[in-house]
């Protein structure tokens, strides 16, 4: 039987594999709170997203876009989640390039790549939901290395639905039906840092599925079930907390991913059942609401991916309408 999504669940309910039941969506009204971090609306009030690739461009390219990235090269990756692939992308024309995998837990086989992050050598990091582990894939496309297994030990995972790295390329990794975040270094596997538990307190999560890390290499955490963004320091430390559930402009409901710049500062999340993406930035005291529910330009149908390459363009994986759009760096 055919694999299906049901894209509004804290992750993707595959049907023909065990995915976490869709958390109570409860106000964060517990963390600790610092000021939002937005940017100046007058910046982006005249943003247009375009469709790089999909529906509109190249039919039935996708079944299921979730994680993206893009290496120094301009290549595009994006998890194509049903489909256990990446599909590799030319992030200026949309040519799609190439894919790889298939379903599996060999070597660049997958189960459920639901995020990616590229490192400073263009290695490539998949996230596999449902294979409890990441996998790693040089830029000549040759496997690496697997970190992770399944358990709920540190450098074991339930779920992990986000991967993100740090200025050291230690992988940062949103380890969901566990309710934290670990920190895991490449050379001997060290746990870094391993944070959270269930709650709706601060450092607590509700089935955290995406991460970020920022300047001064702080965490950023999407923690979907408390409708909330929460932020840390490199060790774990918790710094502050944003959003609660609701869709006025600083609210979320079930956000799924994130994007943040490491030389501004500058946030992107994908607010997945408000069908928009809000855009914040250190300069400006308000949050700037991108798009609304639909398949037009500026719409978006359950956004689940989110990127910025080094130019400062940003991807965001629109889901439900099984496609990719851009948003150019002017």
């Amino acid at each position: 039987m055919r694999c299906f999504v049901l894209i509004s669940l804290l992750v993707f309910t595959l049907a023909c594999g065990q995915a976490p039941p869709r958390p109570t969506p409860q106000p964060a009204g517990l963390a600790q709170r610092t000021p939002v971090p937005t940017l100046d609306p007058a910046a982006e009030a005249n943003a247009q997203w375009k469709t790089l690739i999909g529906v509109a461009t190249v039919p039935g390219v996708f079944d299921t876009p979730v994680g993206v990235a893009v290496d120094s090269r301009g290549v595009l990756y994006v998890a194509d989640a049903v489909q256990n692939r990446l599909v590799e992308v030319n992030s200026a024309t949309g040519q799609v390039l190439g894919e790889v995998g298939s379903f599996g837990n060999g070597a660049l086989q997958f189960q459920s790549p639901t995020a990616l992050a590229v490192d400073t050598q263009d290695n490539l990091y998949v996230a596999e939901s449902r294979g409890n582990r990441i996998q790693k894939v040089s830029a000549a496309g040759q496997f690496v290395a697997y970190f992770g297994s399944s358990g709920n030990q540190p450098g074991q995972f339930d779920f992990p639905f986000g991967v993100a790295l740090d200025s050291a390329n230690n992988l940062v990794v949103a380890d969901a039906r566990n309710n934290r975040i670990q920190k895991i270094g490449q050379q001997n596997n060290e746990i870094l840092a391993n944070f959270g538990a269930l709650g709706q307190g601060r450092a607590q999560f509700n089935g955290p599925t995406a991460v970020g890390v920022g300047p001064f290499d702080n965490i950023y955490v999407a923690d979907r079930g408390n409708n909330r963004i929460e932020i840390f320091d490199p060790q774990g430390g918790f710094i502050g907390a944003f959003g609660q559930l609701g869709d006025a402009a600083t609210d979320f409901h079930l956000p799924g991913a994130l994007a943040v710049s490491t030389s501004t500062g500058e946030i992107y999340v994908a607010d997945t059942d408000n069908n928009r993406i809000v855009y914040y930035s250190p300069t400006s005291p308000d949050p700037v609401p991108m798009g609304h529910k639909g398949s037009g330009p500026d719409q978006f149908q359950s956004p689940n991916g989110a990127a910025i390459d080094r130019e400062g363009n940003v991807y965001i994986a629109d889901t439900g309408n099984k496609r990719i759009l851009k948003l150019a760096h002017h």
